[in-house]
């Protein structure tokens, strides 16, 4: 199994898109949690920063704002973690340590706030009410190959007078598929739907803090290094006797400190 301490390294960017202005802390301590799941609710991620500038704490405290969280071994490029519109900040000072916290959700403004209101004439395409849910949301993307797997029709035509979400639910959950937006993205699958050509290998030596922990329904939860590649609906597939097949990630819970010896990725994968 892997040692528990890795060379890590961690950069949160804030964004105001209105002003095109980003900042960015890469040198304070940084605490954060991110809680990835196959859902229709937004994901959620809170960061503690210690000590940041004046002009950081006064930028990141306006509103309409965009987060980043980027992370990276050693030597490594930046992978994005999480993104997310930012809904709350808070501040508190612990002895010596002004502690700034950002709670954020992925692309939770336009998944409260987006609506459709239209009526549909019969026979409409379930894949067409897709694509109108889609511009409502205004500024998440959709894999192209996730939509072939919305298909039929509604013969007696569909009335849409609900949040986006809600929709979403009735349409896609209505065809045994599962929804959810990962990293701003609109992502469909099928429960356990796992792809033989693009998956993340686990092993005891690399990823692996702990053994797997079984669950009833043949998957298990794996304690592995932190890694941004690992999101809900990819696969994973784990190399070790005893455990070894193939299994879709069902919900990630990410914790890093990098000035402690945290670094880790809570997989729960079917």
């Amino acid at each position: 199994m892997v040692d528990a301490f890795v060379y890590r390294k961690i950069k949160i960017e804030v964004r105001d898109l209105l002003l095109n202005e980003v900042l960015t802390v890469e040198d304070s301590r940084i605490i954060f949690n991110v809680v990835k799941s196959i859902d229709s609710f937004p994901n959620k991620a809170v960061i503690s920063i210690y000590n940041p500038s004046a002009e950081f704490l006064n930028f990141a405290s306006s509103e309409n704002l965009k987060i980043d969280i980027l992370t990276a071994f050693l030597n490594e490029e930046y992978q994005l973690l999480f993104t997310g519109d930012i809904r709350r900040t808070s501040s508190v000072n612990i002895e010596n340590d002004m502690i700034f916290t950002i709670e954020a959700g992925d692309s939770e403004k336009t998944m409260i706030e987006a609506f459709l209101n239209k009526s549909y004439i019969s026979a409409v395409q379930k894949k067409r009410i897709i694509l109108d849910c889609i511009n409502a949301f205004s500024d998440i993307d959709i894999l192209s190959n996730t939509l072939s797997k919305i298909t039929g029709t509604y013969n007696g035509g569909f009335v849409a007078f609900n949040k986006v979400v809600d929709i979403l639910d009735i349409v896609i959950k209505g065809l045994n598929l599962e929804w959810s937006i990962q990293n701003n993205q609109l992502i469909i699958t099928e429960e356990g739907e796992t792809d033989n050509f693009d998956f993340s290998i686990i092993t005891f030596e690399e990823n692996l803090y702990k053994k797997p922990i079984p669950l009833q329904d043949g998957g298990f939860i794996l304690d592995c290094v932190l890694n941004a590649i690992y999101e809900p609906h990819k696969s994973i597939f784990i190399s070790e006797k005893d455990y070894e097949g193939l299994y879709q990630i069902r919900q990630v819970v990410s914790n890093g400190d990098n000035k402690n010896n945290n670094w880790r990725s809570v997989i729960t994968c079917k």
